[in-house]
């Protein structure tokens, strides 16, 4: 297992900046946020500006681009974005891509049939995906979920467990689900507060980190905390990357 840290850590950051403020702190493998709403780059610059994207990534120099977290927007040509963005893992030798799946609602077969296209378009690429599981969104449900990965070959899970603290039907769900987990997004959490300072939640990272080891989990602990009231946040970065690299070295 390794450590890297996502582009949200600082969401009004671009992406050099995210890059300098994640070096500083001594991540030195990076997950990067290309959402329409909210990352640094849109999965439209990387269709329509794909040189100029691709030029950003080259000049990083201080971390490793490791992981692409993608969010296309349903009313999105979802194919042709897609596409664009396997194409610029590829020149930069990234091979997990995250997914996040449609919001809830959005209809249940054509959902299959877009992840079924991820996945096939990804491997030509050489690129693994992992559906995350996230509220508000299809994947909520980690039975559904689990369901997606067993009925669609070759796909995996980017589990972020915060939103599943005290769930006793949830954990179980868990456990099956772990040998299709191929990334990990991490915070300290309690189950009613998704976000809290690291070591006040109730996050038990030495359970998950075993349960990770049992099923071969040999990927990245991305490290996903954003600025919140009353923390110093360079702080809270720093404390848990230290904790991590403590359970894992």
């Amino acid at each position: 297992m390794y450590i890297s840290a996502t582009t949200q850590c600082f969401p009004n950051a671009s992406l050099h900046e995210a890059v300098d403020a994640l070096a500083e702190q001594e991540f030195g493998y990076l997950e990067t946020f290309i959402y329409e709403q909210g990352g640094v780059i849109k999965p439209s610059d990387v269709l329509n500006h794909f040189d100029e994207v691709a030029a950003q990534f080259r000049s990083i120099t201080r971390m490793t681009p490791s992981i692409l977290s993608i969010d296309i927007p349903p009313e999105s040509d979802f194919k042709a974005h897609f596409k664009a963005c396997c194409k610029l893992a590829k020149v930069n030798r990234i091979v997990t891509l995250v997914l996040r799946s449609s919001p809830l609602g959005f209809p249940f077969n054509e959902e299959i049939e877009r992840l079924e296209y991820a996945v096939e378009e990804a491997f030509t690429a050489g690129c693994v995906v992992s559906v995350l599981t996230e509220r508000g969104r299809i994947s909520e449900d980690l039975q559904t979920t689990l369901g997606f990965c067993n009925r669609t070959r070759g796909l995996m899970c980017a589990l972020d467990p915060s939103y599943y603290l005290g769930e006793t039907v949830q954990s179980k769900l868990l456990d099956a689900l772990m040998p299709f987990v191929n990334h990990v997004r991490l915070r300290d959490s309690k189950p009613d507060v998704y976000q809290t300072k690291v070591g006040q939640g109730d996050f038990e990272f030495g359970k998950l980190i075993t349960q990770l080891e049992k099923v071969g989990y040999k990927r990245a602990l991305s490290v996903d905390i954003v600025p919140q009231e009353g923390a110093d946040h360079l702080v809270e970065l720093r404390k848990m990357r230290m904790l991590l690299e403590s359970l894992v070295l």
